[in-house]
């Protein structure tokens, strides 16, 4: 099991959730936005998905 973390500002990752951009960050760990999720990506691989208003709600705490 390998294990990745990116320390990001909620401000640029509100910024996904209100621009065009479909993609945050590059390298091993990576956010796509697709559709009305967004995916967590390992290495290219999708690892996890998060509904994009439940993703806005977990910002909002903090």
């Amino acid at each position: 099991m390998e294990l990745a973390c990116r320390k990001e500002y909620v401000s640029v990752l509100r910024t996904l959730i209100s621009s065009s951009k479909i993609q945050l960050f590059k390298g091993s760990l990576q956010l796509q936005k697709q559709d009305d999720r967004i995916a967590v990506l390992f290495k290219g691989q999708v690892v996890g998905e998060v509904e994009i208003n439940a993703f806005k709600n977990a910002l909002t705490g903090v």
